[in-house]
C-alpha cells in the first residue's frame, strides 16, 4: 500500500506544470479537506453557491454570481490524498458597472456572463506520525486553464499552490489552520507575477450526527503596490453546519471581508464516503503468507 501511494504522488508531482500564470478570483482557495487527511479511501461531494455582491473585477461589474457543480474529490491512502475539484459552471448577473473592462473582458451588454469554473489538481502529505497530538500536512497542486477570457470571470491560465497546514482535535473540538504561497502571474509586461500569502484557519465540533464550524479563509497581495485587477485580496468569513455520517449534508453562510469579495453568499454541499475500496488495490505481494504456510 505504502509503495503504491508513493507510486501515485509520483504520477502526480510529474503532472504538475511550472507555474505560470492564474485566472481571475472570484473566491479565495478552498481550506484543505481535513476529512481526506489520514483517511483510507475515495470520498466525494458535490454542491451549488449563491454569492450576492460579488466582483467580476476583469469585467468591472458588480453582481450576483450562481455556481453550479461544485465538485470536491480525493483518494487516500492513509498517509497520501490525492484530490482532484472545480466547479461546472458559473453564472454571473451584471448589476452595476464600477470600472472600465480589461485583458479583453467583455463590457457588460444586458446578457449574463456563462463559464466553467476553476479545475484544480492537488496532493495532500501527513507528515506527522500517527502517535502525535497534532496532525501536520503539506499540501501543493495546481490550478489549471479553463476559462473564456471574453466573461471576464477567469484567464485562461495556470498557476501553482502549496500549503502547510496542521489540525488539533481535542475531544470533540477540531481546531485546524493553514497557511502558504500562490504563485500568481498578470496579463501586464510589468510586474509579470504576483506571490500571494493563502491562508485558512477554523474551529469547528462535532457530536455523532452533525457539527458546526467557523472558519476564515483567504488570499492577500504580499507586495505593497496597489492590487492588481483580478489579483485583489480576498477574505471570507464561514459558517458551516453539518449532518450525517458517511453520507453528509453541509450549508454554509458566509460573508465577506475585502471589497473584492461577495458581500454575502450560501452554498450547500453533499458527500460520501467509499469504504472498502482500497482494499481491492492492495498489490498481492503485500499478502505475505504466515508461519507453515506452503
Amino acid at each position: 500500500m505504502t509503495r503504491t501511494a508513493l507510486w501515485l504522488l509520483a504520477v502526480l508531482a510529474s503532472a504538475v506544470p511550472a507555474p505560470r500564470r492564474v485566472g481571475a478570483q472570484l473566491r479565495p482557495h478552498d481550506p484543505i479537506p481535513w476529512e481526506a487527511v489520514g483517511a483510507e479511501g475515495p470520498m466525494a461531494r458535490v454542491g451549488m453557491g449563491i454569492h450576492w455582491g460579488a466582483r467580476a473585477t476583469l469585467a468591472g461589474t458588480r453582481g450576483t454570481l450562481l455556481e453550479l457543480g461544485n465538485v470536491l474529490g480525493t483518494w487516500s491512502f492513509g498517509r497520501v490524498a490525492l484530490e482532484v475539484g472545480g466547479t461546472a459552471v458559473r453564472v454571473f448577473s451584471d448589476d452595476s458597472v464600477y470600472a472600465s473592462p480589461v485583458a479583453g473582458a467583455r463590457a457588460p451588454n444586458g446578457e449574463r456572463r456563462v463559464d466553467t469554473g476553476e479545475q484544480r489538481l492537488g496532493t495532500i502529505v501527513l507528515v506527522t506520525p500517527s502517535s502525535s497530538p497534532v496532525e501536520a500536512v503539506l499540501r501543493f497542486g495546481t490550478r489549471l486553464p479553463t476559462t473564456d477570457n471574453g466573461q471576464g470571470l477567469g484567464r485562461d491560465q495556470t498557476d501553482f499552490y502549496g500549503t502547510v497546514g496542521g489540525r488539533l482535535r481535542p475531544g470533540a473540538l477540531e481546531i485546524t489552520a493553514e497557511a502558504g504561497v500562490g504563485i500568481m502571474g498578470t496579463r501586464l509586461e510589468r510586474p509579470e507575477q504576483m506571490d500571494a500569502l493563502l491562508y485558512a484557519a477554523g474551529v469547528g465540533w462535532r457530536g455523532g450526527r452533525g457539527g458546526v464550524r467557523l472558519e476564515a479563509v483567504g488570499q492577500h497581495d504580499t507586495r505593497r503596490s496597489a492590487a492588481l485587477r483580478g489579483l485583489e485580496d480576498l477574505s471570507e468569513a464561514r459558517l458551516t453546519g453539518e449532518v450525517g455520517g458517511a453520507r453528509w449534508v453541509r450549508a454554509t453562510v458566509l460573508r465577506g471581508l475585502t471589497l473584492a469579495s461577495p458581500d454575502f453568499g450560501v452554498t450547500i454541499e453533499a458527500g460520501t464516503r467509499f469504504e472498502g475500496c482500497n482494499a481491492a488495490f492492495t498489490p498481492s505481494w503485500n499478502e505475505r503468507p504466515g508461519p507453515g504456510s506452503n
